[in-house]
C-alpha cells in the first residue's frame, strides 16, 4: 500500500495551533496543494508480523488442513511519536491433506492477501456495518492516524478480540487483537530512517506441501516476505524494511496433524543468529545480515534499477558490488520491491 505524506503537514500545523493555545482550525476543502513533509528531523519504521496455525485432521470423507495466518503491520512513527503510516494486512493461506498423509495439490496454492482479494473475500454479506474486510482494516489504519502507541494500545479489546470502542466500531467490527500485537511488536523494533515523502508495502506468500510417507511426517509450509520502502518525490528508495515469516504444520501418515510441530515461530529476521545460515554461507554472513546488505544496496535506486538487478537462474544475484555481502536468492525479494513500488 502506498500512502502520500500530506498528513504530515496538516499534523504539524495542529501541533503548532496548540502550542499557541489557539484553537483547532475548522478543517476545509482547499484546492491548495499540501506542503511536503520536512526532511529535517527523524522519523522512525518497522515492520512485524504475527502468526497463528489452524488445523484440522483428515477424516474417511474429509481432507485435513494447516492454515497459517500471518499479520503483518508497517509502521512509521513521526518525531512526535505519532503514527504518520500505518498498513495493516493477513496473509491467509492453507494446505490439505488426505487421510492418507497425501497433499492436494489442487487446493495447496498461496492465495492473495485479504486486502488484496478486496470485494472478493466476501465478508460484506455478513458485516453488520456493511464493510468488506479491506475497508475496515483501512478504517482501522485511519483510525491509528495521528495517535501515539501509547493511544492505540489502549484501545478497548473484548474477549473475542474485538473492539468495544464506539467510535471504532461504527467502520471496524473485525478482530482488531492481532492487529494490534503486529503493530506493537513493530514499535518495539523501530529503526531510525529518512523522512519520506510516501511509504510502499506489499507481501507475497509461497506455500508447499510435501506428502507423509510412512513415519516420515509430511508438512504444510508457507513462507510470507513482507517489505516496507520510502521513497522521495522522485521515487528514489530512502529506506526499505524486509522479513519474511517461515511457519508450518506436519501431519502423519494417517492425517493426523502433530501440534507440538505445528506451531507459530519467530521471523528469519527475528531469529538472527539463530537461523544457522552462517556456517553454510560462503561469505560468513547470516540471513538476516545479508538482508541488511540488500536494503542497503537497494538505497537510493528507482524502481527501475531495483528491477534491472541480474540474478542467475538460482534466482542468486550476479552484480558483483551486491555478491559481497547477499548470495541468498533475491528474485523472489526484487519482485517484492517492484510489486511495493508500482502501488
Amino acid at each position: 500500500m502506498k500512502k502520500l505524506f500530506a498528513i504530515a503537514a496538516s499534523l504539524a500545523l495542529l501541533a503548532g495551533c496548540a502550542a499557541q493555545n489557539k484553537p483547532e482550525p475548522t478543517m476545509t476543502p482547499t484546492t491548495e496543494p499540501s506542503a511536503a513533509p520536512e526532511t529535517t528531523g527523524t522519523w522512525q519504521a518497522g515492520i512485524a508480523s504475527v502468526t497463528s496455525l489452524k488445523t484440522n485432521d483428515a477424516q474417511a470423507d474429509k481432507e485435513g488442513s494447516i492454515e497459517i495466518n500471518t499479520t503483518i503491520a508497517s509502521l512509521v512513527l513521526d518525531d512526535m511519536g505519532k503514527v504518520v503510516y500505518v498498513s495493516l494486512d493477513t496473509a491467509q493461506n492453507s494446505g490439505a491433506f488426505s487421510n492418507e498423509g497425501l497433499g492436494d495439490a489442487e487446493k495447496n496454492a498461496a492465495r492473495p492477501t485479504k486486502k488484496e482479494q478486496g470485494e472478493g473475500y466476501g465478508m460484506i454479506k455478513a458485516s453488520s456495518i456493511g464493510k468488506e474486510w479491506h475497508q475496515q482494516a483501512e478504517a482501522l489504519e485511519a483510525w491509528m492516524t495521528g495517535k501515539t502507541m501509547e493511544e492505540i494500545m489502549n484501545l478497548p479489546v473484548g474477549e473475542d478480540g474485538k473492539t468495544t470502542e464506539a467510535d471504532v466500531m461504527t467502520s471496524c467490527t473485525i478482530g482488531v487483537s492481532d492487529f494490534l500485537a503486529a503493530v506493537e511488536k513493530a514499535s518495539q523494533s523501530l529503526q531510525p530512517v529518512a523522512n519520506a515523502a510516501a511509504m510502499h508495502s506489499a507481501s507475497e506468500s509461497e506455500l508447499t506441501v510435501k506428502d507423509a510417507a510412512g513415519d516420515a511426517l509430511g508438512s504444510v509450509q508457507v513462507n510470507t516476505s513482507y517489505i516496507l520502502m520510502g521513497t522521495d518525490e522522485q521515487g528514489t528508495v530512502l529506506f526499505t524494511l524486509l522479513d519474511t515469516a517461515q511457519n508450518q504444520g506436519q501431519f502423519s501418515a494417517e492425517g493426523k496433524v502433530d501440534m507440538e510441530k505445528s506451531q507459530s515461530s519467530l521471523t528469519k529476521g527475528e531469529l538472527k543468529d539463530g537461523y544457522g545460515m552462517v556456517k553454510a554461507s560462503s561469505i560468513g554472513k547470516e540471513w538476516y545480515q545479508q538482508i541488511e546488505g540488500l536494503t542497503h544496496w537497494m538505497e537510493g535506486k528507482s524502481a527501475a534499477e531495483i528491477g534491472a538487478l541480474p540474478v542467475d537462474e538460482a534466482g542468486k544475484t550476479t552484480d558483483p558490488d551486491l555478491m559481497t555481502s547477499c548470495t541468498i536468492g533475491v528474485d523472489g525479494f526484487k519482485a517484492l520491491a517492484a510489486k511495493a513500488l508500482a502501488d
